[in-house]
């Protein structure tokens, strides 16, 4: 919402609708990344995530919810820093009620899901309903510096293959499929063939039904059968390209492809792999 909305306080009438309202409200106080305690921050997350948990009546093991909440913050702090605390908590208060499309069981991938629909769905629709009612503001620019930005993704990338070819560890989590998106406008996975990337497509399908198979198994364990998924209703959906499954899809897609590429790099060539990188990000920002 481009910081419109919270730059000036005012009174909604009733013609908007409560919806608006709230996201409105929610919206109006203070961006995660101006926040200066990040304890706050962490917490202020960690507490949505347990409300999540528990308007569900889920139950977890200790270490996948340690699990959830560190991916969900790490997904929040890295992509969604632009929003607030208020607005964290309301997204998930209305995913788990089914407001921001399909659940399939609390698991990062939802979140992530919730989160991108929040922000790029219904915040823009609650600011185009309330934008009228608004006084002109003046429009804050925020200097962000993303030439920094695009170097400690060369430095990520360079790492994960590193890792990779002294341990034969690949422990790289793309979060937002940033990383993806950097070496993808730079053309990095034009060699891919179209038959391959038909096979990776497969294979996230694959792994989309997978992950929610073991949601299941784990709602059997802790009997909680009504928090089953239709696995054959993911499978229609996935067949006729349901919005939302297919932003699943796509979102592990994504990761198997940053996965082949880190995991089959030539390892004799990541000095040139990085110089090259650091040429055309100099040349970029040159413009």
């Amino acid at each position: 919402m481009n910081n419109l909305i919270k730059s000036t306080p005012v009174n909604l009438p009733k013609e908007v609708s409560n919806l608006t309202k709230s996201v409105y409200q929610a919206n109006s106080t203070l961006m995660i990344k101006r926040i200066d305690d990040i304890n706050k921050v962490v917490n202020s997350i960690h507490t949505s995530i347990n409300k999540t948990i528990a308007d569900k009546g889920f139950s977890m093991a200790v270490e996948d919810m340690n699990y959830l909440k560190t991916a969900i913050t790490n997904d929040i702090l890295r992509d969604f820093y632009t929003l607030t605390l208020e607005d964290i908590s309301l997204c998930f208060k209305m995913g788990v009620r089914g407001e921001l499309g399909e659940y399939f069981g609390l698991s990062v991938v939802s979140f992530f899901g919730w989160l991108k629909k929040y922000k790029y769905e219904i915040l823009p629709t609650a600011y185009r309903e309330v934008k009228k009612f608004l006084p002109s503001p003046q429009e804050i620019q925020e200097i962000v510096d993303y030439k920094k930005l695009d170097l400690e993704k060369v430095e990520n990338i360079c790492s994960a293959i590193n890792l990779f070819n002294a341990e034969n560890k690949y422990e790289f989590n793309d979060f937002g499929n940033v990383h993806y998106n950097f070496l993808d406008k730079l053309n990095y996975f034009d060699s891919i063939s179209d038959d391959d990337k038909l096979l990776i497509t497969e294979d996230a399908k694959a792994s989309l039904i997978s992950q929610m198979k073991d949601k299941n198994l784990d709602s059997i364990a802790q009997g909680k059968m009504y928090h089953k998924i239709d696995i054959n209703d993911l499978l229609n959906k996935i067949e006729y390209g349901e919005k939302d499954t297919q932003t699943m899809i796509d979102i592990i897609y994504q990761k198997l492809i940053i996965k082949q590429f880190i995991i089959s790099f030539n390892f004799d060539e990541l000095e040139k792999f990085r110089s090259d990188l650091l040429i055309k990000i100099e040349q970029h920002y040159e413009k």
